[in-house]
């Protein structure tokens, strides 16, 4: 068991530094990412975890370099949903949902206490906005809301 939890954390960190690098795409690094999530497998396939810590592992090891800095993404539609796609491709193996047995991305988010991608990043965004107005109005982070080039 802690030889797992050991291998998800070494997958966690190459995943921390593939995500901060600035020379790769969102399509590069999204494909990186399958790779290594891959390398998670016998975690997901595993029946002496449950699904709740299988997705605790998801949300610390995977989720979290997934979003790092979302604050400062120029967020795009298609961003965002090549995101989610990743997402809900490592949730549905997770479940150990495959091709013939389907089920809609609601439930999906349902059965694992998540929620999408678009409104996780709308909620860090507001609370970004919200910490930066709480700043006293001669704070470099509160003039750069009303900074006009």
């Amino acid at each position: 068991m802690k030889a797992r939890i050991g291998k998800a954390r070494a997958a966690y960190l190459q995943l921390k530094k593939i995500w901060n690098s600035k020379q790769l795409s969102t399509n590069t690094k999204v494909r990186i990412f399958n790779t290594n999530v891959l390398q998670l497998k016998n975690i997901w396939n595993s029946k002496q975890l449950s699904t709740n810590t299988k997705v605790r592992i998801f949300n610390t090891n995977v989720n979290t370099v997934l979003l790092y800095g979302e604050k400062t993404w120029r967020n795009t539609k298609a961003i965002i949903q090549k995101i989610q796609v990743f997402i809900n491709n490592c949730l549905r193996k997770i479940l150990q949902i495959s091709w013939p047995d389907t089920i809609s991305n609601n439930q999906l988010w349902e059965r694992t206490n998540q929620i999408p991608v678009e409104e996780e990043i709308r909620k860090k965004h507001w609370k970004c906005i919200g910490h930066t107005l709480r700043k006293a109005p001669n704070r470099v982070t509160r003039q750069d809301l009303t900074w006009n080039p």
